[in-house]
């Protein structure tokens, strides 16, 4: 048994599940650290959902889209982006009425301040900012 449990231990280390909890015969719990590679890159993350004024009218979700993704891989400071829509989940504290999400991360908070401030940006927001009726956008910094 005991060979088993160190043979268990090795796997979780190995592909490093998040948070991984196992008991032995004795019922003690031994907890897994989830190993610092498995974390998005970047110390800096930002999340923007958007709510187009039509979110069924396919030229203004294409053109929103096109616009997006232009300034998005044309951008220097991301480390690691998402793009997405809502997920068809349904519970009480889900709220799914945004019509696009972004999540985009940065090496740092100076980094996310470049792209702030970066033209391609400033562009998208141009070309963009009459097809949506809102903005949610939550930044923040990994905690160590």
């Amino acid at each position: 048994m005991k060979q088993a449990l160190k043979l268990c231990v090795l796997l979780l280390l190995f592909i490093g599940c998040k948070d991984a909890k196992i008991k032995n015969a004795t019922t003690q719990t031994i907890a897994i650290d989830t190993p610092k590679s498995l974390a998005l890159n970047g110390q800096f993350a930002h999340t923007v959902y958007f709510w187009l004024h039509e979110p069924t009218n396919e030229d203004q979700r294409t053109a929103f889209l096109k616009s997006l993704r232009n300034f998005i891989n044309a951008s220097e400071h991301v480390v690691t982006q998402h793009i997405g829509v809502p997920a068809s989940t349904d519970r009480d504290v889900i709220d799914n009425t945004y019509t696009f999400s972004l999540l985009l991360t940065f090496k740092n908070a100076e980094d996310q301040e470049a792209y702030q401030n970066d033209p391609k940006h400033l562009q998208f927001i141009n070309e963009s900012q009459h097809l949506w009726s809102k903005v949610l956008v939550y930044d923040s910094e990994l905690l160590n």
